[in-house]
């Protein structure tokens, strides 16, 4: 479940947590300051984005702004599936300048290509085309241009994929990571196995980055 801090305090309109006893339009929703789309169906202690199908896609979206430009996001998560080989997929996370209230989707896992901002990149398919700069987990970063994915970009490997078909898997099992913006500087870390263990994935400056479009400090306002 995200939150954003600021000044070690939870920013409520931006985290959420089970129970899930909100509705409207007659289905549950997470709350009245989140969206969500495609796919994604609202449990009352959980949130599943897509189901264990092929091809299938979808979203939460908040579009209140940020006030803090330094915030910490914690977000726990699961990927996982039954197939014995090819399972779950991947997802991405977004902090980004909105033009407008919409969600928009595209090729990025779901969401478009064209942003201002960044996106931590959860993709647990090597695809061949690009399997020599596959990461588990990386970042892309844009100052409104298409996102070029054949580029070299920050990010790490993390085994954080679950095969529901193991003796060992319960529905409790989970992954976590921790998505810090200080000074302009993005902090990525990852609890692969949410047992306590936290390992930097990355740490780079957004404006001081040769691989990326530079977002100068203040861009998020």
């Amino acid at each position: 479940f995200p939150f954003i801090e600021g000044n070690d305090d939870v920013y409520t309109s931006h985290s959420f947590q089970s129970p899930f006893d909100s509705f409207g339009d007659n289905k549950r929703i997470v709350s009245k300051k989140w969206r969500s789309g495609g796919e994604t169906s609202i449990k009352e202690h959980f949130i599943r984005l897509t189901p264990d199908r092929q091809s299938k896609q979808g979203w939460l979206f908040n579009d209140d702004p940020i006030e803090f430009e330094d915030f910490e996001i914690l977000l726990k998560f699961r990927i996982s599936g039954q197939g014995k080989s090819l399972y779950g997929d991947g997802m991405g996370f977004w902090v980004t300048q909105k033009p407008d209230d919409r969600f928009v989707g595209g090729p990025l896992l779901g969401s478009t290509d064209e942003f201002y901002g960044f996106g931590i990149l959860f993709d647990t398919f090597r695809n061949v085309e690009a399997g020599h700069i596959h990461k588990d987990i990386s970042l892309v970063q844009s100052d409104g241009a298409t996102v070029d994915l054949s580029r070299k970009r920050e990010g790490c490997s993390a085994q954080y994929r679950y095969w529901e078909g193991m003796d060992s898997f319960n529905a409790d099992m989970h992954s976590a990571a921790k998505i810090l913006l200080k000074d302009n500087t993005l902090t990525v870390e990852v609890d692969k196995r949410a047992s306590g263990q936290w390992i930097k994935c990355f740490s780079v400056n957004l404006s001081e980055t040769a691989n990326y479009p530079m977002l100068n400090p203040g861009w998020i306002r």
